[in-house]
């Protein structure tokens, strides 16, 4: 394998996430799969994010931490850095799932045809315990950035990521753009994300929904549906979180 055959940038984007930050590294840099380069963007954290990130430096390519525009603007800040033929956003509390996912991706021949490669993903809690497998499905527009794998020349034609600051679907406009031709779905799950990330929002779900009536996606019963659902599933989170605190507390 060439140098450049099959290169993975990884960008983890970070903001004083002390809690979270080591983990999503180490997930990184123990892949038997080396054909990829690391970069980390913090949006100049005042806890101990960096020192922490410190203690990795000599396994990762690049760290840049500097005030940025929110989440999007430090990925799009990534992306321009990147080096690598495909690209992994994996962020602050994300990591993969096993040491050896990446080669088990990347050793199968890929259709030159194809330009992003997915999964489902374990939503998972604090102590790593997987609470629900988020079904992925791009025909049905369901998606999961953290489980993407995509060709980096995605953006030259479809644009980078929207910088708007209380965006948290951008991600999701930006694949939505791609034909469904190009999607390859996996088998093997690629990555695990928080229940408390920021896809488990109520805002977000209101910027989805938002989005798929503005683009026609939706007819009126299928609104109503989505209402429902995003708003039973974040009380149900809320409660299931709370429930999970209170058990810790306990013991």
């Amino acid at each position: 394998m060439s140098n450049n055959k099959n290169k993975l940038t990884i960008i983890t984007v970070t903001l004083n996430s002390e809690k979270f930050i080591e983990k999503t590294i180490k997930s990184v840099i123990n892949q038997s799969y080396k054909n990829f380069e690391y970069l980390i963007i913090d949006g100049k954290s005042n806890d101990k994010t960096i020192s922490i990130i410190n203690k990795y430096k000599n396994k990762i390519n690049k760290i840049v931490s500097e005030k940025d525009d929110g989440i999007y603007a430090a990925m799009n800040k990534g992306l321009k850095f990147a080096k690598g033929e495909w690209v992994l956003i994996l962020n602050a509390g994300d990591y993969l799932t096993n040491k050896n996912i990446l080669l088990n991706i990347f050793k199968k021949k890929i259709d030159a045809k194809s330009s992003i490669i997915y999964s489902d993903a374990n939503i998972v809690d604090l102590e790593g315990k997987i609470l629900e497998v988020y079904k992925t499905n791009h025909q049905k527009r369901k998606f999961n950035h953290q489980c993407i794998i995509y060709r980096k020349t995605l953006h030259k034609k479809f644009g980078y990521y929207i910088e708007a600051t209380k965006s948290t679907i951008s991600d999701y406009i930006f694949f939505c753009q791609i034909p469904k031709k190009h999607f390859i779905k996996v088998e093997e799950r690629i990555s695990c994300y928080l229940i408390n990330g920021v896809s488990n929002s109520m805002s977000h779900a209101i910027q989805r929904i938002g989005f798929e009536i503005f683009m026609g996606y939706l007819n009126k019963r299928d609104i109503l549906i989505k209402i429902f659902i995003s708003s039973f599933k974040f009380f149900f989170n809320k409660l299931k979180k709370k429930i999970l605190v209170n058990a810790r507390y306990k013991n």
